[in-house]
């Protein structure tokens, strides 16, 4: 990065304390209206049953292949000998080569960026399927293999990359070897891309030159995963079951911009839905969680590559991800969590398979507010694809991702009404995004049609605005003059005592940056406990302030709470006895005196003690050290 079968996948709204409650439940349809009835998922049972051939144990493996190269950066030795990058190079060719039903080529580009002042080809390895019915439909399923340590330019030092980038590059030919023997409407590209920490240069290179090898094709979509190698350091069993999917709206929310909205449309967010659905009836033990912007703030990948061409592309990528590990020599292998890795790889392929045997979309959609509570779209027949069998229309609140419902309406048909509310499950006088998918007689459904069509609350229908403008890229937001500020800490000692600052509690040491001058109240409490047997008394603030007080400061301050250590001493007299000083609290440290009085007609024996700094033995009077809780017992004999 420059971040099993008969599924349900659940889709997480950015918004959705606040958002209805996404849902597929079909609705009934009213009298008079076009629809028929609702859409529910049906499976392909031949895609099922690539999802059942996923292997975690061969992905490990190729993991670990990837890794043994050293190092993949675009800048390391290309011959094919290893460590380099040409011999993984030629390590992915021979893996593709050996899956029967792909056709394989290398896709040279050039690269004058070493630092060494000279000119060096590096390669795209690609494979695909042959679609058997519209082969100039293309597909993409990619990643880069190329790997970096710290210094992006470096082409000796370890670069083990096993998550960035080997994880990758084990789900494309994971991918490629599952998919490959089955038959698509569409071709299916498997691409593994060099020089994507280079600026993206490899993806960019096959963007520009793509008809060099498929000399009629018109990219659809670019699946594109980076970092899906499930950081076993970072990411929990909750974690391991979600996936990241970055697809920015209109315009394109990328670099520090901020992230975008719900209520907004693009080419990629139709992908992203298409992975929610699909992605999800085939694969449930998975969860998306969508993100509306490009990628990662401050980062790219090789989906932006296709964007910038007004191709729609998506990111894959793991929920959290670890910065030490990011670009250095500690990318490795016993990191990652191969079986992640396979469950993204389940979700590509339902996506990529389901499109690559669906028709393309509907064109020329438009949507007109009829009523208040009637909307009605008109269409024309998609282009090319598998024939249609029927279509559907979905919309989703402007407060939501995915669509609510899907209305079945005759394949026969280019013009629909629909009821918002019934048919649609939208509530009145809320504002809407409305489309219209093609599905075949195998029910392989296409994206939907684009652009949707926005819809108010009056039901009032048009275009969004800029949603042609797929390329715009979003303004970022303006550095703002940075206010000065004191950096303050507020800590106690010994540590880990509490105190609060502004009201809000806190056990351990917090740094602050305050507006010079302004006035904040630091308190502590006395006494604190410590455990059994141990306490804390508030001594004084390193400033000399109450225990409560008002600060200002004006320039960088501490403010420590002091607290002495005390433990509690339990003294303790068998029968025929007393003993002092009695039972309490004493300071660390303290030295203090025991003594045993036996009663008449008895004799003292023995002390024993129990605590760093007690005593056992017959001395007495005796003298202990606190250094802990401790427990003394003297024992008496008749």
């Amino acid at each position: 990065m420059s971040n099993y079968p008969s599924f349900r996948l659940v889709a997480l709204l950015l918004l959705w304390t606040t958002a209805p409650r996404e849902s597929f439940v079909a609705a009934a349809s009213p009298p008079n209206s076009s629809a028929s009835v609702t859409s529910q998922p049906l499976l392909d049972p031949d895609i099922v049953s690539m999802l059942d051939q996923v292997d975690a144990n061969r992905i490990s493996a190729d993991i670990q292949t990837l890794v043994s190269f050293g190092t993949r950066n675009t800048c390391s030795d290309n011959s094919g000998a290893s460590p380099g990058i040409g011999a993984a190079r030629d390590w992915i060719q021979n893996r593709y080569l050996s899956i029967p039903g792909l056709q394989v080529t290398l896709a040279p580009w050039t690269f004058r960026g070493c630092g060494d002042g000279t000119t060096r080809t590096l390669h795209n390895v690609i494979a695909w399927i042959p679609g058997s019915g519209h082969p100039n439909r293309l597909i993409v399923i990619g990643g880069h293999y190329d790997s970096r340590t710290t210094n992006g330019l470096d082409g000796v030092s370890p670069a083990p990359g096993a998550n960035d980038s080997g994880s990758q590059t084990a789900l494309v030919l994971e991918a490629a070897r599952v998919m490959a023997g089955h038959v698509f409407d569409a071709t299916v590209v498997f691409a593994d891309w060099s020089g994507e920490e280079q600026a993206l240069q490899g993806s960019s290179a096959f963007v520009r030159q793509y008809r060099n090898y498929f000399p009629n094709g018109t990219l659809e979509l670019n699946l594109n995963s980076d970092m899906v190698g499930g950081d076993n350091t970072v990411n929990n069993a909750t974690t391991l079951q979600q996936f990241r999917l970055y697809s920015p709206g209109t315009p394109r929310e990328g670099g520090s911009t901020p992230s975008g909205s719900t209520d907004d449309t693009s080419p990629s967010r139709g992908v992203m839905r298409q992975i929610g659905y699909w992605g999800g009836a085939y694969v449930p033990s998975m969860t998306i969680l969508p993100q509306l912007r490009e990628d990662v703030p401050g980062r790219t990948s090789d989906h932006t590559s296709f964007i910038s061409a007004s191709v729609p592309g998506v990111r894959f990528v793991e929920v959290n991800d670890k910065l030490s590990h990011r670009h250095s020599p500690d990318d490795l292998y016993n990191y990652v969590t191969p079986a992640f890795t396979a469950r993204v790889t389940q979700v590509a392929v339902a996506s990529a398979a389901s499109l690559a045997r669906a028709p393309i979309p509907p064109l020329n959609m438009v949507a007109s507010g009829i009523s208040s509570n009637t909307v009605q779209l008109t269409w024309s027949p998609p282009a090319s694809g598998s024939p249609v069998d029927h279509y559907v229309i979905s919309a989703r609140t402007s407060a939501e991702n995915f669509y609510r419902v899907r209305m079945v309406v005759s394949g026969d048909l280019t013009s629909a009404t629909a009821d918002v509310s019934q048919d649609l499950g939208i509530p009145p006088a809320t504002a809407y995004y409305i489309s219209i998918a093609a599905v075949d007689a195998a029910g392989h459904e296409s994206l939907y049609a684009y652009p949707e069509y926005r819809c108010d609350s009056t039901n009032t229908c048009s275009q969004p605005d800029d949603a042609l403008n797929v390329t715009a890229k979003a303004t970022p937001t303006p550095t703002p003059t940075p206010t000065p500020t004191v950096q303050v800490t507020v800590q106690t000692n010994p540590a880990g005592r509490s105190f609060t600052v502004d009201g809000s509690l806190y056990t351990a040491v917090q740094a602050f940056s305050w507006a010079p001058g302004s006035s904040h109240t630091i308190t502590t409490t006395s006494a604190q406990t410590g455990g059994t047997g141990v306490q804390y008394l508030w001594t004084k603030w390193s400033d000399n302030g109450a225990i409560s007080h008002n600060v200002a400061p004006t320039t960088n301050k501490t403010y420590t709470a002091n607290f002495k250590t005390q433990y509690y001493l339990t003294m303790s007299a068998g029968t025929g006895g007393t003993v002092s000083p009695s039972s309490g609290w004493r300071n660390s440290g303290t030295a203090v005196s025991i003594r045993a009085t036996p009663a008449s007609g008895y004799i003292f024996t023995n002390w024993t003690g129990s605590g760093t700094g007690s005593y056992t033995g017959s001395a007495n009077p005796s003298s202990i050290t606190m250094g802990g809780p401790i427990t003394e017992t003297a024992a008496f004999t008749h």
